[in-house]
């Protein structure tokens, strides 16, 4: 009986092998799944980055515009609002003077999101709500410019990012926090605050 062990030379090493195998495909599973963890937490780092870049070029913008930018766009809408950072062409011809941009530039300066579909520029009420401003509210200094970012339906911002990011800007235990504060959301789309539009 034990000259049938001594012949098998190896077997303990195979089994050794095998569990040896087995821990490190389990590590890597592990390290795996923490890595995308990490990723995934990394995107509402990015998404902050992109709101203090494109806060700082509304806000020169603004200043050098001096006035209701909306009004000064040719043809209206979030993505011309957004566009007016890099290209003056998108102003009525008496306001591409006061134009002296760009005023941001590399990834940030296409309304082309590489991961939401599209970024964009937009007027919501200072209070609460989520919806467009009246040009009355824009008058009385009611509003501020939202950053925008996703597309409905096809490239909706995950909730744990919207989460993580209204927890970091507007604080835990807010009321609700979908329509109030610097982070809101209509269930597909994020919105943060960027900055009060002048008269």
């Amino acid at each position: 009986m034990f000259k049938f062990f001594k012949k098998q030379r190896g077997a303990m090493f195979g089994l050794d092998a095998r569990i040896a195998l087995s821990i490190f495909a389990g590590l890597s599973v592990v390290t795996g799944v923490s890595m995308i963890q990490v990723l995934k937490d990394n995107r509402a780092e990015k998404i902050l980055l992109e709101r203090e870049k494109v806060a700082s070029a509304v806000d020169a913008l603004q200043e050098d515009i001096g006035t209701y930018l909306y009004d000064e766009i040719s043809t209206q809408n979030w993505g011309n609002l957004y566009r007016a950072l890099t290209d003056g062409s998108v102003f009525n011809a008496a306001t591409r003077p006061k134009w002296n941009g760009p005023y941001i530039d590399g990834d940030f300066s296409s309304i082309s999101h590489p991961e939401f579909r599209a970024i964009r520029l937009r007027f919501m009420p200072t209070a609460a709500d989520v919806r467009n401003c009246t040009v009355a509210e824009i008058r009385g200094r009611l509003c501020s410019y939202f950053l925008v970012l996703g597309w409905p339906t096809t490239h909706p911002v995950p909730t744990q990012i919207i989460n993580k990011l209204n927890d970091q800007l507007d604080g835990p235990g807010e009321s609700t926090p979908e329509s109030n504060g610097k982070v809101r959301t209509d269930g597909t789309l994020l919105f943060l605050e960027l900055t009060t539009v002048l008269n």
